[in-house]
């Protein structure tokens, strides 16, 4: 548990005026059982494994007394072995609803067999209902005025070619960024890592606590480079320019500003699903250091985007809005389905 991210989620439900129960007592450093303050009717997971999960809030103890809903937190672009994963895992805990982005997920949860059928519902994602607001004049984000503004969003699967996924080209392009905005003064990169990133650094003893330091220092003491790990994302994005990344996510988070998106690429990479790889095929790509820099001169600073018309077909093609957003299609899924538990009883 993020114990920050748990008091910023609570600051935010109390200025939205969003009623809410805490399900650890931060005070008395204890998990509060459900049983205490009745049992929900519908509990969402967007991470499915059990090693997530306080045994009081996990899937095989609640599903005795409560609906359960899957959001997967990285759809559509997640690998297709932890699409298996995710199959496996869901229909042990006998999920009842699974809100897909999209038809390729859709089709992704029918390997979990023909009764998954009646259980899907396509809503589109709740991460991309932010695009519907308007974007923000002024932020606090960027710093550098009238720059390029780029974004480099590395994995955190570093030095792992024989895990269950492998993205992270972070270890080889770490000093590269850092080349490139001391080349260019007029170019402002912001790092958004993955959350697991620097903790996996130090997991896996390729640094110790000093390394990591030593890297966010190095990374940050430029006047135009910043790391970014803050909740307002979507901000980061429609205010930037460009993205040059490896964490797949991204790959649909970031699509809807329609603006370019460079995929760091290595031979061996995890396969993605349907989706992400038919958004990758309208985006550009860079194997090496040579071009990821040619990315940066062409299209970022000239400004020479002459893949935007394939990119905003793909996004229009792939990509599902639903009309009033992906919150409110699960809400009309939920109260339909409340309906007829209704009828039945």
């Amino acid at each position: 548990m993020d114990w920050k991210a748990y008091r910023r989620l609570m600051d935010f439900f109390d200025q939205s005026g969003i009623p809410y129960r805490q399900a650890y007592d931060l005070q008395k450093e204890r998990w509060i059982n459900m049983l205490e303050y009745l049992l929900p009717d519908v509990v969402f997971y967007s991470v499915p494994y059990d090693f997530h999960q306080n045994y009081l809030y996990s899937s095989w103890y609640l599903k005795r007394f409560s609906a359960l809903a899957i959001n997967h937190y990285g759809c559509p672009t997640m690998p297709i072995c932890l699409a298996e994963e995710w199959n496996r895992g869901e229909n042990r805990f006998n999920f009842q609803y699974f809100f897909a982005s999209n038809e390729d997920e859709a089709c992704i949860r029918m390997g979990g067999g023909e009764a998954m059928r009646e259980r899907i519902h396509i809503t589109g994602h709740p991460i991309l209902d932010g695009y519907m607001q308007a974007v923000p004049e002024k932020t606090k984000i960027w710093r550098v005025e009238g720059a390029h503004r780029l974004i480099w969003a590395p994995h955190f699967t570093v030095a792992q070619s024989n895990a269950v996924h492998h993205m992270s080209n972070f270890l080889e392009d770490f000093d590269l960024f850092i080349q490139l905005a001391q080349q260019y003064p007029k170019l402002e990169i912001v790092m958004r890592p993955h959350p697991n990133l620097f903790p996996h650094l130090l997991a896996l003893g390729i640094c110790d606590e000093k390394g990591i330091q030593t890297y966010q220092q190095r990374f940050s003491e430029l006047p135009n480079t910043q790391i970014y790990e803050g909740d307002d994302y979507l901000t980061l994005f429609r205010q930037s320019d460009a993205m040059i990344l490896d964490s797949v996510s991204f790959i649909a988070a970031y699509a809807p500003t329609l603006k370019p998106i460079c995929f760091r690429e290595h031979a061996g990479r995890s396969p993605l699903n349907y989706t992400a790889e038919r958004l990758m095929d309208a985006d550009y790509s860079a194997w090496d250091a040579e071009e990821i820099r040619e990315f940066v001169e062409e299209v970022v600073l000239k400004g020479n985007d002459w893949r935007r018309a394939e990119r905003e077909k793909a996004v229009r093609k792939v990509l599902y809005f639903p009309e009033g957003g992906a919150g409110r299609a699960i809400a009309k899924v939920l109260k339909e389905g409340w309906k007829k538990k209704q009828v039945k009883s």
